[in-house]
């Protein structure tokens, strides 16, 4: 996309392919027809201002970028907003956060090994 966009006219002189100001909700929604979305679709979701900030925000959470950094580029002025409205949890990939995490039970660990045998340091009762 951002080779197409590299194509277009910069008709205002500044460089941007868009103005640098947000169009309002009437000239949003008649973009919104000339492209063919609908407003709502058949599932209820929306195309408006709020539905491209949370995916915004959603795409920011995907690609890891820390919720300090999210909440500026968003321009919120409370932390909690970002984390609490505009980030979803069920997006994130817990599995992979905690498999960052540093481990201090390496491969050739005696809890490795054990956790590998089933045993967890108890002696082989047979």
């Amino acid at each position: 996309m951002a080779a197409e966009l590299s194509k277009c006219e910069r008709g205002s002189g500044d460089g941007f392919v868009f103005a640098a100001t947000l169009p309002d909700m009437e000239t949003f929604r008649a973009d919104l027809k000339a492209a063919g979305i609908v407003e709502v679709d058949p599932q209820g979701r929306r195309a408006d201002f709020h539905a491209l900030r949370h995916t915004f925000a959603k795409n920011l959470s995907r690609g890891g970028v820390a919720p300090r950094v999210a909440m500026k580029l968003m321009r919120h002025s409370d932390m909690r907003l970002t984390t609490n409205v505009y980030t979803d949890p069920e997006l994130s990939q817990t599995e992979d956060a905690l498999a960052s995490l540093a481990r201090f039970d390496g491969p050739g660990s005696a809890a490795a090994a054990a956790v590998a045998t089933g045993t967890y340091g108890k002696e082989d009762t047979r």
